[in-house]
């Protein structure tokens, strides 16, 4: 064939069907063809590198027969390397341009680059239906795939097409780096591409890839940043784990061919079943739904393997050390879920028929702090308002803008720290050491701090970033803290994913909220940290100015808590921004970081915690607030409204007792009401940042007016016959103190 008039061809989009079959023969006839294209690809990538001398000449030993001469390559690689990166897959079909005076020599020269091109283009179409067949059967294909960013990586043609199928699984492992990319080739990956023996897909996306197997209705399905590969071998189909996680329905395999799951620590044997198989960066994790499925953790060559069963609603973890961890996935009676599980009871939700305020308290949260000798005080006139980690000289600075707590002490405690804290009259929730631990009688210290932030991506083997800690492993932390003290509550913060489930810093983790009541079993208090005003991140573009991401954050908690124990509520505390945290970003308004407090706290957060810190070229400052009078100002306001409601906000929520409607059904308008002594408090906010305004009713008011107090604001509002109208600024925040409304049910939530 006429190959440079075919790749001429094929770049200026005008390559038909019988052209591409022609070029596909070519392929075939020669052994040595294919080779050519591994020349070609190293060339492909010297010309992107700058690397070009002696691979021209390399690639010219290849090319017998093709029409190209040793000084067309030579000139033409001279001329590339002057010009942009190329092009690995065809342009567009484009109408064809012709400069005057295009001579056919240049166009002989130019071949030489096409053709490289044209092969590369050519045998990167398994991403075109099926012509995957020209390089190999069909053993599976993509059936499911709704985005832009999966990747389908192929060994080239010169390989055999069969040469997975004399591996044995137990010989297979996935690669602890990229290592898989260096011997493959990438396209992209469509909704119908055809996948051959070898080939791995890269799900870069933020939805789920399926893959479903040729003949069967076994269904792989890549959660986002997983990479898989799919294989032949002995006894059955491969599929290895390189990174990431999938879920998977198996049909029933062949006798004597069952489907082997590896990854990097371990292997699962599957015959017919439903399940999961998880990197989690430190360790391979098997769920398993339905059916039983064979986990072999992987050993040193002279050691003997262990089978493990595991079969429906138990899980199976494996480290690098070949050490084994089988345990029930979900049932309550079983030893791990009873030691995951904070010793003593929470506070229960919804056991309180009687609408009666608990014995001898109005704050609702007595019940859990006295579970512990040493913790916050159950004073209704306390509320918990934290700073996060900031240094022990500032303490006195925050104590006078109303801050209580202390969360986090770099390198601490230490004795030095704790002296500072005790003469600021400071509480302290810090990580547990020996210094800690020699206060164990000092009521000081109120909490010990689980240090790491488990949900967000951790560190790999490799250098990248893995997985989410496992539920198993922080429990078995939270564990050996509270043995060491068993005076003290837990606490333990959480990322952004927490509130923004998208959010790509929880690695191949992302999206996936199901390790969250596992983290809850395990410690006593948490908090999490996200940012909507300093979101200036491509991928939190969607929360960047949604101040309502925070409160969201707070409702995402309680659920999880509601999944982790159906009759436990924990404290959920958010990390409010109140600084210009990132020199790019704004500086907050006083009324901005207000809604993000009342917001927060009216959808159930039981304590909020500021973060301080600034940073940025000439700007790194961890005490930003207590530094900055405006900042200073805010944090003062917000903390003396808070604390003078503190009674109101430590009562149980009045359920039923006024009936909001918005003007905009754009904008939410969220309430809670508490009660203290013959005054009701109704707190509201506006939930989206657009102006509109609202008809409040109290519902079963006795006729008549009632007095409506606007608190902070110095006005009232005429309620004739219990109902009055509001007007709300974007994300605006009104709190009420109404005097004469009728009694209502009190909820059991706190």
């Amino acid at each position: 064939m006429n190959l440079p008039a075919f790749v001429e061809a094929y770049l200026d989009g005008e390559a038909d069907d019988a052209q591409l079959d022609e070029l596909a023969a070519w392929l075939r006839e020669d052994r040595e063809h294919p080779r050519v294209f591994m020349r070609v690809l190293r060339l492909h990538h010297a010309l992107r590198e700058g690397h070009l001398g002696a691979v021209a000449t390399d690639v010219v030993g290849a090319m017998d027969g093709t029409g190209v001469t040793e000084e067309a390559v030579r000139v033409e690689t001279a001329r590339v390397a002057r010009r942009p990166a190329m092009r690995l897959l065809p342009r567009r079909r484009q109408p064809q341009r012709r400069e005057r005076g295009y001579s056919r020599s240049f166009a002989v020269i130019a071949a030489a680059a096409c053709l490289m091109l044209g092969i590369l283009g050519y045998l990167a179409l398994p991403f075109h239906g099926d012509r995957v067949n020209d390089l190999g059967p069909v053993i599976a294909e993509i059936t499911a795939h709704a985005a832009d960013d999966a990747i389908v990586w192929r060994r080239p043609a010169a390989e055999p097409v069969d040469a997975a199928a004399d591996v044995h699984a137990n010989e297979r492992t996935p690669s602890a780096a990229d290592d898989w990319k260096s011997e493959r080739m990438s396209g992209p990956a469509s909704a119908d591409a055809r996948l051959r023996a070898g080939d791995v897909v890269e799900n870069r996306s933020d939805t789920v890839v399926t893959v479903s197997f040729v003949g069967e209705a076994t269904r792989v399905s890549l959660r986002p940043r997983a990479c898989v590969e799919f294989d032949t071998g002995k006894p059955g189909k491969l599929v290895v784990l390189h990174a990431g996680a999938f879920d998977a329905v198996a049909a029933k395999q062949p006798a004597g061919e069952p489907m082997a799951c590896i990854g990097r620590f371990a292997t699962a044997t599957i015959i017919g079943t439903t399940f999961s198989l998880i990197d989690a960066g430190s360790t391979t994790r098997l769920e398993v739904a339905e059916g039983h499925v064979r986990f072999t953790p992987t050993v040193e060559p002279a050691k003997e393997p262990i089978d493990i069963e595991v079969a429906a609603g138990e899980f199976a973890m494996a480290g690098p050390t070949g050490k084994d961890l089988v345990r029930p996935r979900s049932d309550p009676t079983s030893d791990l879920t009873k030691a995951l599980v904070s010793s003593g009871p929470a506070i229960v939700d919804p056991t309180v028929e009687t609408g009666q305020p608990p014995a001898g308290t109005g704050n609702i949260w007595a019940p859990y702090w006295s579970r512990w000798k040493h913790a916050l005080p159950a004073d209704p006139a306390f509320f918990p308002i934290a700073v996060w980690l900031q240094a022990p000289e500032m303490a006195r600075d925050y104590h006078d803008v109303g801050v209580n707590l202390y969360l986090g002490l770099a390198n601490g405690p230490t004795e030095s720290q704790l002296s500072m804290l005790a003469a600021a009259s400071m509480r302290v929730i810090c990580p547990q050491n020996a210094v800690g631990l020699a206060h164990r009688d000092d009521p000081q210290i109120v909490g010990w701090m689980y240090e790491r932030t488990p949900d967000n991506a951790q560190d790999a083997p490799a250098g990248d970033y893995g997985s989410s800690i496992e539920p198993d492993l922080v429990a078995e932390a939270c564990r050996a803290i509270r043995t060491a003290d068993p005076t003290r509550p837990i606490y333990m913060n959480f990322g952004p994913g927490a509130a923004y489930t998208p959010w790509r810093g929880r690695g191949h983790s992302t999206g996936h909220t199901d390790m969250y009541p596992g983290y809850i079993r395990g410690a006593d208090i948490f908090s999490f940290n996200l940012y909507p005003l300093s979101a200036l991140a491509d991928d939190m573009r969607e929360v960047r100015g949604n101040l309502w991401y925070v409160p969201a954050g707070v409702d995402h908690l309680r659920d999880w808590m509601r999944q982790a124990d159906a009759k436990t509520v924990k404290p959920a505390w958010p990390l409010i921004e109140c600084t210009r945290i990132s020199s790019e970003a704004e500086q907050p308004t006083r009324a901005q970081v207000r809604s993000e407090v009342w917001m927060s706290l009216i959808h159930g957060a039981s304590g909020i915690c500021w973060f301080c810190h600034t940073f940025g070229p000439g700007r790194d400052d961890s005490a930003a607030a207590a530094h900055d009078p405006t900042v200073k100002a805010t944090i003062d306001a917000i903390d003396r409204e808070i604390l003078d409601l503190a009674p109101a906000l430590n009562a149980r929520t009045v359920v039923d007792y006024a009936r909001v409607v918005g003007s905009d059904a754009a904008v939410p308008i969220d309430a809670m009401a508490k009660r203290v002594g013959d005054a009701t408090y109704l707190f509201t906010a506006a939930m989206r940042g657009k102006a509109s305004s609202a008809t409040i009713t109290v519902l079963g008011a006795p006729s008549g007016p009632a007095r409506v107090e606007v608190l902070g604001e110095q006005r009232t509002i005429d309620a004739p016959q219990g109902s009055f109208h509001d007007s709300f600024a974007p994300y605006g925040v009104h709190l009420y103190r109404i005097v004469s409304a009728a009694p209502a049910k009190v909820s059991p939530a706190p």
